[in-house]
């Protein structure tokens, strides 16, 4: 049996793109920043499922996030919907 993962800041690291295409991929750094597919920068913080992204002169968004497994992120926005994130592994 394979015990789903736990979101962590190591987790996060990485590309990960939305809509399964990788040349459409958002960035997590070590370092606390992300910069999503278009190219805008923000700075993210992860306490427990909670994750928030605060975007350059954006009200900060945060996220309830939870793995389905080690490459696929499940993502509740703050209105409710959710999405799902998979893992971009390989060159960019």
């Amino acid at each position: 049996s394979t015990l789903t993962p736990t979101v962590d800041r190591a987790f996060l690291i990485g590309r990960w793109t939305d809509g399964r295409d990788c040349h459409e991929a958002g960035q997590f750094t070590a370092d606390g920043h992300y910069t999503n597919s278009a190219g805008q920068n923000a700075a993210w913080t992860l306490v427990g499922d909670q994750l928030t992204l605060s975007f350059e002169g954006a009200t900060p968004r945060t996220l309830r996030v939870s793995a389905a497994d080690q490459n696929t992120l499940n993502v509740v926005n703050p209105d409710g919907s959710t999405g799902r994130s998979t893992r971009c592994t390989g060159a960019a």
